[in-house]
């Protein structure tokens, strides 16, 4: 009998720390990452470089090798809106020390068509205590998904998504939910992670790329289509979200 071993009433915190530290090399654990089907892990240090990153992850930037990526930072791998987000998503996790959870975003996918993920941060500690890092996963938030998911707000949700051109009011949607204003607002950001009002943006953005794929559409016509009120307004809005300019978007990826 291996009297090392941790004893069947031994406390939780006993059995995982003697695991662990009988481990050769603890980043085998990491392994099984690479077959998580379409889910993306990474993790970064404080100075936002990665650290690492499962296979999906990886292969989204096109690098061959996990180690190839390593060091860089967001700035160097996606449009500069997208990474200045991303940053201060990250600098929340390090100066709160908590999760962010559910964070509801609008990405390219490898087709270049814009869909919808769910993102999940946690901070790292250190063995001080302080923060070292943070975690992360992201992976395709699906329409079935969000029915199973249905919350006092799924009904705007669907309805912006239903005619994204329409030019709602918040106000009426709140009333719609039988919510105040404030509640509205507080109970969609919960449900979401961001504003309604940045839902319906993001919900316009996917519906504009999808017309500016298509053969003959035109931008001028497709901006005040989807509610906004000229080209210029659309093109400031089109690359907050996506990174480029409707332009070169309809250029890139028009069938």
């Amino acid at each position: 009998m291996d009297t090392s071993a941790p004893s069947r009433k031994s406390r939780p915190e006993v059995v995982r720390k003697h695991f662990f530290g009988s481990l050769a090399a603890p980043d085998q654990l990491t392994g099984i990452l690479d077959h998580l089907g379409d889910i993306s892990v990474f993790a970064k240090n404080r100075d936002f470089q990665l650290t690492y990153g499962n296979r999906h992850f990886y292969e989204r930037f096109g690098f061959l090798e996990g180690s190839d990526f390593i060091g860089k930072n967001d700035f160097e791998l996606y449009p500069r809106p997208l990474a200045e987000k991303f940053r201060a998503d990250d600098e929340r996790v390090f100066s709160t020390a908590s999760p962010l959870r559910n964070i509801v975003e609008l990405f390219l996918n490898h087709q270049g068509i814009p869909d919808w993920f769910i993102t999940q941060k946690v901070p790292l500690f250190g063995k001080d205590g302080g923060v070292v890092g943070l975690m992360g996963a992201i992976r395709r938030y699906t329409s079935d998904e969000a029915i199973a998911a249905e919350t006092a707000v799924s009904a705007a949700a669907r309805n912006m998504r239903g005619e994204p051109g329409k030019r709602w009011l918040m106000r009426d949607l709140a009333r719609q939910c039988g919510l105040s204003q404030r509640q509205f607002d507080r109970k969609f950001h919960d449900s979401y992670g961001i504003t309604p009002q940045n839902y319906l943006m993001k919900t316009r953005i996917q519906a504009a790329c999808h017309a500016l794929r298509q053969p003959g559409s035109e931008i001028s016509s497709v901006a005040l289509e989807l509610g906004f009120y000229d080209q210029s307004a659309f093109t400031v809005q089109f690359r907050r979200n996506m990174g480029i300019t409707p332009l070169k978007y309809q250029m890139s990826y028009r069938t």
